[in-house]
């Protein structure tokens, strides 16, 4: 998965202003679901030409079922972890995952961690359609199940 970041410089001390630009590639994703408490960790790559940051995100979209509210979230931002990656080197995150942000709220307004296959995507941006792809690219997906 690709994803571009752009930064503007400022005129400070004899710098020069303008426009910075690098990209940055996800792999290795990994999810898990044990123990109630969630783990997500991906790779990030920065594969352009210069020195960058980028958000990682993390969104989890819950299982449909009749247990789902009628109008519930397709998706929830579930975590996210900002990344500073040197050009040309990789780092990998480990993005932390409140459980919590797992749960749906229920027409009663009770708060539910409904049981099933919950996708998770990861990237640099929010997932904007069923295959998880957006103009920026990709995001990666796993699956985690919670009993």
């Amino acid at each position: 998965m690709n994803r571009h970041s752009y930064s503007r410089l400022i005129k400070k001390n004899g710098c020069i202003a303008g426009l910075s630009y690098t990209s940055f590639t996800y792999s290795g994703l990994e999810a898990a679901y044990a123990d109630a408490n969630c783990t997500v960790t991906v790779t990030v790559t920065n594969t352009g030409n210069a020195d960058g940051a980028d958000v990682v995100q993390v969104y989890a979209t819950p299982p449909r079922s009749s247990a789902m509210p009628k109008g519930a979230p397709l998706q929830n931002l579930i975590g996210f972890e900002k990344v500073a990656v040197a050009k040309g080197t990789s780092r990998t995150v480990q993005v932390p995952v409140d459980t919590a942000q797992l749960e749906t709220a229920m027409a009663d307004g009770t708060r539910t961690l409904v049981p099933g296959a919950y996708t998770l995507s990861v990237g640099g941006h929010q997932p904007n359609d069923a295959e998880g792809t957006a103009a920026a690219g990709p995001t990666l997906t796993a699956t985690i199940h919670v009993p």
